[in-house]
Protein backbone atom coordinates (compact mmCIF):
# COMPACT_ATOMS: atom_id res chain seq x y z
CA UNK A 1 0.00 0.00 0.00
CA UNK A 2 1.65 3.20 -1.18
CA UNK A 3 1.37 6.51 0.64
CA UNK A 4 2.63 9.62 -1.07
CA UNK A 5 2.45 13.38 -0.86
CA UNK A 6 -0.03 15.18 -3.05
CA UNK A 7 1.38 16.66 -6.19
CA UNK A 8 1.03 20.12 -7.65
CA UNK A 9 -2.37 19.23 -9.15
CA UNK A 10 -3.86 19.99 -5.74
CA UNK A 11 -2.39 23.50 -5.72
CA UNK A 12 -4.97 25.72 -7.37
CA UNK A 13 -4.71 29.26 -8.81
CA UNK A 14 -7.06 30.74 -6.24
CA UNK A 15 -6.56 32.91 -3.17
CA UNK A 16 -9.48 32.72 -0.72
CA UNK A 17 -10.52 35.09 2.07
CA UNK A 18 -12.96 33.69 4.64
CA UNK A 19 -14.93 36.13 6.81
CA UNK A 20 -15.82 35.92 10.52
CA UNK A 21 -18.10 38.73 11.75
CA UNK A 22 -21.12 39.05 14.08
CA UNK A 23 -24.14 38.56 11.81
CA UNK A 24 -27.21 40.42 13.09
CA UNK A 25 -30.77 41.39 12.10
CA UNK A 26 -29.51 44.84 11.04
CA UNK A 27 -29.03 44.59 7.27
CA UNK A 28 -27.22 47.92 7.02
CA UNK A 29 -24.81 46.97 9.81
CA UNK A 30 -24.18 43.59 8.18
CA UNK A 31 -23.51 45.42 4.91
CA UNK A 32 -20.87 47.58 6.57
CA UNK A 33 -19.03 44.50 7.87
CA UNK A 34 -19.31 42.80 4.48
CA UNK A 35 -17.99 45.79 2.54
CA UNK A 36 -15.12 46.29 5.00
CA UNK A 37 -14.06 42.65 4.62
CA UNK A 38 -14.38 42.88 0.83
CA UNK A 39 -12.01 45.83 0.83
CA UNK A 40 -9.56 44.09 3.16
CA UNK A 41 -9.68 40.90 1.10
CA UNK A 42 -8.96 42.84 -2.09
CA UNK A 43 -6.06 44.64 -0.38
CA UNK A 44 -4.62 41.26 0.61
CA UNK A 45 -4.83 40.06 -2.98
CA UNK A 46 -7.68 37.57 -2.57
CA UNK A 47 -9.59 36.45 -5.65
CA UNK A 48 -12.74 35.67 -3.67
CA UNK A 49 -14.18 36.52 -0.25
CA UNK A 50 -16.60 34.16 1.49
CA UNK A 51 -19.22 35.16 4.09
CA UNK A 52 -21.36 33.28 6.68
CA UNK A 53 -24.85 31.88 6.27
CA UNK A 54 -27.46 34.71 6.13
CA UNK A 55 -24.59 37.22 6.45
CA UNK A 56 -26.60 39.97 4.76
CA UNK A 57 -30.18 39.24 5.80
CA UNK A 58 -29.80 37.87 9.32
CA UNK A 59 -31.10 34.45 10.34
CA UNK A 60 -34.83 33.78 10.85
CA UNK A 61 -35.89 32.59 14.31
CA UNK A 62 -32.69 33.90 15.91
CA UNK A 63 -32.65 37.49 14.66
CA UNK A 64 -36.35 37.93 13.92
CA UNK A 65 -39.51 35.93 14.55
CA UNK A 66 -40.70 35.62 10.95
CA UNK A 67 -40.61 37.37 7.56
CA UNK A 68 -43.90 39.27 7.97
CA UNK A 69 -42.14 42.62 8.49
CA UNK A 70 -38.89 41.84 6.73
CA UNK A 71 -37.38 44.77 4.80
CA UNK A 72 -36.92 43.23 1.33
CA UNK A 73 -36.29 46.62 -0.23
CA UNK A 74 -33.34 47.25 2.09
CA UNK A 75 -32.00 43.75 1.35
CA UNK A 76 -32.16 44.34 -2.42
CA UNK A 77 -30.50 47.74 -2.10
CA UNK A 78 -27.69 46.34 0.05
CA UNK A 79 -27.11 43.48 -2.39
CA UNK A 80 -26.74 46.02 -5.19
CA UNK A 81 -24.18 47.98 -3.11
CA UNK A 82 -22.18 44.79 -2.60
CA UNK A 83 -22.34 43.92 -6.31
CA UNK A 84 -21.17 47.43 -7.21
CA UNK A 85 -18.24 47.14 -4.79
CA UNK A 86 -17.33 43.68 -6.14
CA UNK A 87 -17.04 45.22 -9.61
CA UNK A 88 -15.00 48.16 -8.31
CA UNK A 89 -12.60 45.89 -6.36
CA UNK A 90 -12.63 43.22 -9.08
CA UNK A 91 -13.24 40.47 -6.51
CA UNK A 92 -15.61 37.49 -6.36
CA UNK A 93 -18.02 37.23 -3.42
CA UNK A 94 -19.86 34.27 -1.88
CA UNK A 95 -22.61 35.92 0.16
CA UNK A 96 -25.03 34.33 2.60
CA UNK A 97 -28.50 35.85 2.40
CA UNK A 98 -32.22 35.11 1.95
CA UNK A 99 -34.23 35.12 -1.26
CA UNK A 100 -37.52 34.18 -2.85
CA UNK A 101 -37.19 31.55 -5.55
CA UNK A 102 -40.80 31.08 -6.64
CA UNK A 103 -41.61 28.87 -3.67
CA UNK A 104 -43.89 29.16 -0.65
CA UNK A 105 -41.32 30.44 1.82
CA UNK A 106 -38.02 32.31 1.31
CA UNK A 107 -34.86 30.26 0.91
CA UNK A 108 -31.66 30.35 2.92
CA UNK A 109 -29.18 31.01 0.13
CA UNK A 110 -25.69 31.84 -1.10
CA UNK A 111 -25.31 34.39 -3.88
CA UNK A 112 -22.22 33.96 -6.03
CA UNK A 113 -21.18 37.41 -7.26
CA UNK A 114 -18.57 37.65 -10.01
CA UNK A 115 -15.68 40.12 -10.14
CA UNK A 116 -17.76 42.04 -12.69
CA UNK A 117 -20.47 42.62 -10.08
CA UNK A 118 -23.08 40.18 -11.36
CA UNK A 119 -24.96 37.52 -9.37
CA UNK A 120 -24.15 34.58 -11.64
CA UNK A 121 -25.68 31.86 -9.47
CA UNK A 122 -27.58 31.29 -6.23
CA UNK A 123 -27.38 28.16 -4.12
CA UNK A 124 -30.43 27.38 -1.96
CA UNK A 125 -29.84 25.35 1.21
CA UNK A 126 -31.06 21.80 0.59
CA UNK A 127 -31.09 20.24 4.07
CA UNK A 128 -33.11 22.19 6.63
CA UNK A 129 -32.57 21.55 10.32
CA UNK A 130 -35.48 21.16 12.72
CA UNK A 131 -37.48 24.41 12.96
CA UNK A 132 -35.85 25.90 9.86
CA UNK A 133 -38.67 24.28 7.91
CA UNK A 134 -41.08 26.73 9.54
CA UNK A 135 -39.29 29.69 7.96
CA UNK A 136 -37.51 28.48 4.83
CA UNK A 137 -38.20 26.37 1.76
CA UNK A 138 -35.49 23.85 0.83
CA UNK A 139 -33.49 24.04 -2.37
CA UNK A 140 -33.11 21.01 -4.61
CA UNK A 141 -30.04 21.58 -6.79
CA UNK A 142 -26.28 21.72 -6.49
CA UNK A 143 -24.43 24.74 -7.87
CA UNK A 144 -21.06 24.57 -9.62
CA UNK A 145 -19.25 27.74 -10.72
CA UNK A 146 -15.92 27.95 -12.54
CA UNK A 147 -13.75 30.61 -10.89
CA UNK A 148 -10.35 31.24 -12.48
CA UNK A 149 -10.42 27.75 -13.98
CA UNK A 150 -11.29 26.15 -10.62
CA UNK A 151 -14.57 24.27 -10.20
CA UNK A 152 -16.30 25.48 -7.03
CA UNK A 153 -19.32 24.06 -5.21
CA UNK A 154 -21.53 25.54 -2.50
CA UNK A 155 -23.22 24.24 0.65
CA UNK A 156 -24.84 25.71 3.76
CA UNK A 157 -24.51 24.60 7.38
CA UNK A 158 -26.64 21.47 8.04
CA UNK A 159 -25.77 20.23 4.57
CA UNK A 160 -22.55 19.05 6.25
CA UNK A 161 -24.43 16.13 7.82
CA UNK A 162 -25.12 14.60 4.41
CA UNK A 163 -22.03 13.00 2.82
CA UNK A 164 -23.89 12.39 -0.44
CA UNK A 165 -23.94 16.12 -1.17
CA UNK A 166 -20.13 16.15 -1.14
CA UNK A 167 -19.96 12.93 -3.17
CA UNK A 168 -22.14 14.54 -5.82
CA UNK A 169 -19.80 17.53 -6.04
CA UNK A 170 -16.81 15.21 -6.26
CA UNK A 171 -18.48 13.41 -9.18
CA UNK A 172 -18.68 16.80 -10.91
CA UNK A 173 -14.91 17.28 -10.43
CA UNK A 174 -15.37 20.15 -7.95
CA UNK A 175 -12.12 21.17 -6.24
CA UNK A 176 -13.23 23.82 -3.71
CA UNK A 177 -16.34 23.89 -1.51
CA UNK A 178 -17.59 27.16 -0.03
CA UNK A 179 -19.75 26.23 2.95
CA UNK A 180 -21.42 28.96 5.00
CA UNK A 181 -22.64 28.48 8.57
CA UNK A 182 -24.73 30.28 11.11
CA UNK A 183 -23.93 28.38 14.25
CA UNK A 184 -23.72 31.12 16.85
CA UNK A 185 -25.63 32.93 19.57
CA UNK A 186 -25.78 29.62 21.41
CA UNK A 187 -26.86 29.71 25.05
CA UNK A 188 -24.90 26.57 25.93
CA UNK A 189 -21.19 27.05 25.30
CA UNK A 190 -19.85 23.52 25.64
CA UNK A 191 -21.49 20.96 23.35
CA UNK A 192 -20.32 18.07 21.20
CA UNK A 193 -20.93 20.25 18.15
CA UNK A 194 -17.93 22.40 19.08
CA UNK A 195 -15.70 19.54 18.01
CA UNK A 196 -18.03 17.77 15.59
CA UNK A 197 -18.59 20.69 13.19
CA UNK A 198 -14.92 21.11 12.33
CA UNK A 199 -14.28 17.35 12.45
CA UNK A 200 -16.98 16.87 9.83
CA UNK A 201 -15.41 19.44 7.52
CA UNK A 202 -11.94 17.96 7.94
CA UNK A 203 -13.29 14.51 7.13
CA UNK A 204 -15.30 15.71 4.12
CA UNK A 205 -12.22 17.54 2.80
CA UNK A 206 -9.84 14.59 3.23
CA UNK A 207 -12.28 11.96 1.96
CA UNK A 208 -13.11 13.91 -1.18
CA UNK A 209 -9.80 15.74 -1.73
CA UNK A 210 -11.53 19.15 -1.49
CA UNK A 211 -10.45 22.48 -0.19
CA UNK A 212 -13.30 23.71 2.06
CA UNK A 213 -13.84 27.29 3.15
CA UNK A 214 -16.12 27.27 6.21
CA UNK A 215 -17.38 30.74 7.17
CA UNK A 216 -19.31 31.18 10.42
CA UNK A 217 -20.73 34.11 12.41
CA UNK A 218 -18.52 35.40 15.22
CA UNK A 219 -21.44 36.08 17.59
CA UNK A 220 -20.93 34.59 21.03
CA UNK A 221 -21.23 31.76 21.56
CA UNK A 222 -20.33 30.19 18.23
CA UNK A 223 -19.64 26.49 17.84
CA UNK A 224 -16.49 27.05 15.82
CA UNK A 225 -14.44 29.83 14.21
CA UNK A 226 -14.30 30.38 10.48
CA UNK A 227 -11.82 27.92 8.98
CA UNK A 228 -10.17 26.96 5.71
CA UNK A 229 -9.60 23.21 5.47
CA UNK A 230 -7.04 21.71 3.12
CA UNK A 231 -7.45 18.44 1.16
CA UNK A 232 -5.12 16.73 3.65
CA UNK A 233 -7.50 17.57 6.53
CA UNK A 234 -5.27 20.23 8.09
CA UNK A 235 -6.75 23.65 8.64
CA UNK A 236 -6.27 27.34 9.27
CA UNK A 237 -8.64 29.18 11.63
CA UNK A 238 -9.45 32.66 12.88
CA UNK A 239 -9.83 33.47 16.57
CA UNK A 240 -13.31 32.55 17.79
CA UNK A 241 -15.65 35.55 18.37
CA UNK A 242 -13.18 38.03 16.86
CA UNK A 243 -14.15 39.97 13.75
CA UNK A 244 -11.45 38.79 11.42
CA UNK A 245 -10.56 37.64 7.93
CA UNK A 246 -8.52 34.52 7.17
CA UNK A 247 -6.68 34.18 3.86
CA UNK A 248 -5.29 31.08 2.18
CA UNK A 249 -3.40 31.02 -1.12
CA UNK A 250 -4.29 27.66 -2.62
CA UNK A 251 -1.45 27.91 -5.12
CA UNK A 252 1.20 28.21 -2.41
CA UNK A 253 -0.11 26.02 0.43
CA UNK A 254 2.00 23.06 1.48
CA UNK A 255 0.01 19.88 1.88
CA UNK A 256 0.83 16.93 4.11
CA UNK A 257 1.07 13.19 3.53
CA UNK A 258 -2.11 11.42 2.49
CA UNK A 259 -3.67 9.04 -0.03
CA UNK A 260 -4.48 10.74 -3.31
CA UNK A 261 -7.78 8.97 -3.83
CA UNK A 262 -8.81 11.10 -6.80
CA UNK A 263 -6.41 9.10 -8.99
CA UNK A 264 -8.23 5.86 -9.71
Amino acid sequence: MEIFILGSHMNLPLKIACSHFPVSKDIKKNTQYIKAHMEKAAFLGADIVHFPETALSGYARVHFDDFSNFDWECLDGSLKEICDLARKLYIWVVLGSTSYAGVEKPTNCLHVISDLGNVIGTYHKRRLYSREKEFYSPGNEALVVNIKGVKCGFLICYDSCYPDLYTDYRAQAVQVIFQSFYNANNKIQKTDLNELAVAQLRTRAADNQFWISGSNSSEEYSAFPSSIIRPDGSLKQVIRHKTELIVEDLSQSQLGWMYDNRIM
